[in-house]
C-alpha cells in the first residue's frame, strides 16, 4: 500500500530516517579512513622496500669502489717494485696507465 503523505509532498523525515542517514554518513566515513590508511602503510611498506634496496646498492657500489682502489694500490705497488715508470693519461674521466 503506498503512503498517501508521501504522494502529496508531507512527508518529513523523523528522527529515525535523521539518525540513519548520519550513521550512513559516517560509515562511509569510517570506510574512507580505513582505505586511506590501509593505502598509507602499503605505500610505507613499499618505501621501506625501495629505501632498503637504494641501500643494499650503496653497499654494493662503495664494495666495488674498495675492490678498485685495492687494485689500483696492488698495481701502484707492483709497478715500483718492478722500476717501471708510469704516465697516468685522463681521457673523458676514464684514467689509463701507461707503462714504459
Amino acid at each position: 500500500m503506498i503512503n498517501n503523505s508521501l504522494l502529496l509532498g508531507r512527508f518529513s523525515p523523523g528522527p529515525d530516517s535523521e539518525q540513519s542517514s548520519r550513521g550512513g554518513r559516517t560509515q562511509r566515513s569510517l570506510m574512507a579512513v580505513k582505505r586511506g590508511r590501509k593505502q598509507a602503510e602499503g605505500e610505507a611498506v613499499a618505501l621501506a622496500n625501495r629505501i632498503a634496496l637504494l641501500q643494499k646498492e650503496e653497499a654494493k657500489i662503495w664494495s666495488n669502489v674498495e675492490q678498485a682502489k685495492m687494485r689500483s694500490k696492488e698495481a701502484y705497488i707492483s709497478q715500483r717494485r718492478n722500476g717501471e715508470s708510469t704516465v697516468l693519461v685522463s681521457i673523458s674521466s676514464v684514467s689509463i696507465f701507461i707503462f714504459f
